[in-house]
């Protein structure tokens, strides 16, 4: 497994290439000659990888998760060891907790390649268990039961193409899950028309099959769309035909069904057609809302995939270059806005006849393309890319959003730790009294500008300003001073109670002077506080 970019993505209505936001995130290389990605599955972040020529063919299937894969998350194979060349794993789908994988070729009972259905189910350990193994109903040989093969909800949908019970006209058998995972037949829908290939490709969603003939009417096509009903069966409900008919058009070789858009592809005329169910009261119409033609021999429609606003489509004989990427292969992706198709991008194949798009399955944000016949870069064969819709960041570039990391660099703030610098005055750190050291502003009596920048004036200590003060008062009169400030009113009995609480407390703010504790007309100290105008000449 490599994750090597290998496609360059380009907007194809510019004349400049640049990038857009569907990224390549990992290609996974299959073995030699095991068509590895012969078909693919996607539902939501689980991927089902079908590789029908492992093991002298008798096939088997890879489960990954789309954001983890570097190795497969479960490995499927047929519990039918006594079997070659059953191709398990030709055709593949999945829904939730199930998945069904097909092997059209596989031989029982002395009845050749008649083709059997195989039921997984995933138990709550993670675990993906087989639990159920349809066998063709008609019991013929060559019938090819599993040729195409679908799923929706609790209803299974398969096709034999082969079989003849009707002049080899293909029939498509829908199955459903009970709640008690009992797997019942409920419907057998059958062509009225010889090799027209009825049921080559198949889809469901919700209560509506679409199944496609597309050598029907000499290989111009036919689409044939079924709904349930209160019937508790399928019936025919609408057919559709191709606006731009002609013969070997193959209109109906490749089907996507979303809500109620359906894109059918025509590789034979290298177009795909859209259309849109509109329903009102008991008219049921299906309207062709966009085509889309290359006219270039691409086989532009082999393969076609839409969910949600997105569609993409496969053209595995791209040639952009008659060098190293003749018939190279590309996909196409489209956006739905409104009703216009907007964003055309593609992706091309990186080697020459490589196949790049035979096979392609879209759900969300999640693309899964393969090549089956091709060589990639570093000639393994085999290989299937995963790309990923994330507004232009590849899928695991998130990560590096930790980066913000740095910020911790603002840790200098711990720099007001020059404090050390007053280490010398620690204790007085630890009471707050000289930090409301404004005290010294009743100083301005005795000078008129007492100002605490004056002070360190006198004090070769301008550092520590209001602070050096108090440590020079200290040494020749550390407590006569703190005497003398309760002095304005002589009360010598406060003086052992100003030690551990301070005479009044003056804060100056935008000329306002504030007293803490002030002292009554009695001499004593009260909770209490006075506010002051501080003007040019002192308090006001």
């Amino acid at each position: 497994m490599s994750s090597q970019s290998r496609k360059v993505f380009y907007n194809s209505n510019s004349a400049e290439k640049e990038p857009y936001s569907w990224k390549e995130i990992d290609v996974i290389i299959g073995g030699y000659n095991d068509r590895f990605g012969s078909n693919v599955a996607i539902d939501n972040n689980t991927v089902l990888i079908g590789s029908p020529n492992f093991n002298n063919n008798r096939g088997i299937a890879y489960i990954y998760d789309f954001n983890e894969r570097s190795v497969p998350i479960a490995t499927l194979v047929s519990d039918n060891i006594n079997t070659n060349e059953s191709l398990f794993g030709n055709s593949v789908a999945i829904f939730d907790t199930h998945v069904v994988i097909s092997a059209p070729y596989e031989s029982y009972d002395d009845l050749q390649k008649t083709g059997s259905v195989y039921i997984f189910e995933k138990d709550i350990s993670g675990n993906w268990i087989q639990k159920k193994r349809i066998t063709n109903p008609s019991q013929k040989e060559y019938d090819y039961f599993g040729h195409s093969i679908a799923i929706h909800k609790n209803n299974i949908v398969v096709s034999a193409i082969n079989n003849d019970d009707n002049d080899r006209s293909g029939f498509v058998y829908v199955y459903n899950i009970d709640d008690y995972n009992n797997v019942n037949l409920e419907s057998t829908l059958i062509s009225n028309y010889s090799d027209d290939s009825f049921g080559s490709c198949i889809n469901i969603y919700d209560d509506m099959i679409v199944v496609g003939a597309p050598r029907s009417n000499n290989s111009k096509g036919t689409v044939y769309i079924y709904r349930y009903n209160d019937t508790l069966s399928w019936i025919l409900e609408y057919t559709l035909g191709s606006l731009f008919s002609k013969e070997n058009s193959f209109f109906g070789f490749s089907l996507s069904l979303y809500e109620t858009n359906l894109i059918v592809g025509s590789y034979g005329q290298d177009r795909i057609e859209i259309f849109n169910l509109v329903s009102n009261s008991n008219l049921i119409h299906w309207t062709n809302t966009h085509n889309i033609h290359l006219d270039n021999n691409s086989l532009f429609g082999y393969s076609v995939t839409i969910n949600n606003n997105f569609i993409v489509i496969g053209a595995p004989n791209s040639n952009f270059d008659e060098g190293a990427r003749a018939n190279a292969g590309a996909i196409y992706l489209y956006e739905i806005s409104g009703n216009v198709l907007v964003n055309e991008k593609y992706f091309i194949g990186n080697n020459s006849s490589n196949s790049f798009g035979t096979n392609i399955a879209l759900s969300n944000n999640n693309l899964v393309v393969s090549d089956p016949n091709g060589v990639n870069d570093d000639f393994s064969f085999r290989p299937v890319y995963f790309y990923n819709y994330s507004s232009g960041f590849l899928y695991p570039e998130p990560e590096p959003e930790p980066e913000p990391e740095p910020e911790p660099e603002p840790e200098p703030e711990p720099q007001p730790e020059p404090e050390p610098q007053p280490e010398p005055q620690p204790e007085p750190e630890r009471s707050p009294e000289p930090e409301p050291q404004p005290e010294p502003e009743p100083q301005p009596e005795p000078q008129p500008e007492p100002q605490p920048e004056p002070e360190p004036a006198p004090e070769p200590q301008p550092e520590p300003e209001p602070q050096p003060e108090p440590e020079p008062q200290p040494e020749p009169e550390p407590e006569p001073e703190s005497e003398p400030e309760p002095n304005p009113e002589p009360s010598p009995e406060p003086e052992p109670e100003p030690e551990p609480e301070p005479e009044p407390e003056i804060v100056v703010i935008d000329n306002v002077v504030i007293y803490w504790n002030k002292i009554d007309e009695s001499g004593n100290f009260v909770k209490d506080y006075s506010i002051y105008n501080y003007g040019e000449n002192g308090i006001v």
